[in-house]
């Protein structure tokens, strides 16, 4: 099998996911692009050009599917050059065809037509099942930090001070954060931390109780901007994204 670049461009099999690897590496270059041009917009404004692109990035094979696209000729010349070998080669015999021999030829063995489809079948067999196991081993490797995030939050203990608690009521307050976070407290955690989106969760370190009054505020200020700004729900965006498009670098950036 000749795997050329026109070959695999008008290979109905392999066209789909060709096109589609287009239009990410379209979307990703342009969202990184939008970045860098407004590098001095808020990180909530750059915050929402990553989470348009990274979403859509989900929607697009739907998408692909569902708009019809342009049927463009991507190599008209080879198609003609191709159609001119035909012609030339089913020439038409003419004259008298008593000169012929009169023994019959022997009929040439037929070749069944599954044979010439058996590489393409074994090509994309092969490349669909790398694919899938890319996906599995990026859900597990999420699957297992969700896991681990979870099993530090049962054994946190929950943040009772009065400083604490009006602190983050007040910058709670102030960030329009509407839903009830809750503030824990760990050995485990080397820095804080924050997840989930209805409800929320704020981890600290052990040693946050030494802070200083000001650190305390920096602290759940950047804490409470991922809260407010849904961060929790972009990053599973985002993990999913790579799972979809695991091979694609522009992901993982």
């Amino acid at each position: 099998m000749n795997l050329t670049f026109a070959s695999l461009a008008l290979d109905p099999e392999l066209y789909f996911p060709l096109v589609l690897i287009a239009k990410a590496t379209l979307l990703l270059a342009a969202a990184g692009v939008a970045t860098i041009v407004l590098w001095r917009a808020s990180a909530a404004s750059r915050h929402l050009i990553w989470t348009l692109g990274l979403s859509g990035l989900l929607v697009l094979p739907l998408l692909s599917l569902v708009v019809p696209g342009w049927a463009v000729p991507l190599f008209p010349a080879a198609a003609e050059s191709a159609a001119l070998t035909a012609r030339w080669e089913d020439p038409v015999i003419r004259g008298p065809l008593a000169t012929l021999d009169p023994q019959p030829a022997a009929a040439p063995t037929p070749v069944p037509a599954t044979q010439a489809s058996l590489p393409a079948i074994s090509w994309m067999t092969g490349l669909l099942a790398v694919w899938m196991l890319g996906v599995l081993l990026v859900l597990v490797r999420l699957a297992l930090g969700w896991w681990g995030v979870r099993r530090l939050a049962r054994r946190a203990q929950p943040v009772t001070s009065a400083e604490w608690t009006g602190l983050l009521r007040d910058l709670s307050w102030i960030l329009d954060v509407n839903v009830p976070v809750r503030l824990l407290q760990s050995d485990r955690a080397t820095m804080p931390m924050t997840w989930g989106t209805r409800q929320p969760v704020i981890l600290l370190p052990a040693d946050a109780d030494a802070w200083p009054d000001e650190r305390r505020r920096v602290v759940l200020l950047h804490e409470l901007a991922h809260v407010a700004r849904r961060d929790c729900l972009t990053q599973g965006f985002a993990g999913l994204a790579c799972a979809l498009y695991w091979f694609h670098p522009g992901v993982w950036y």
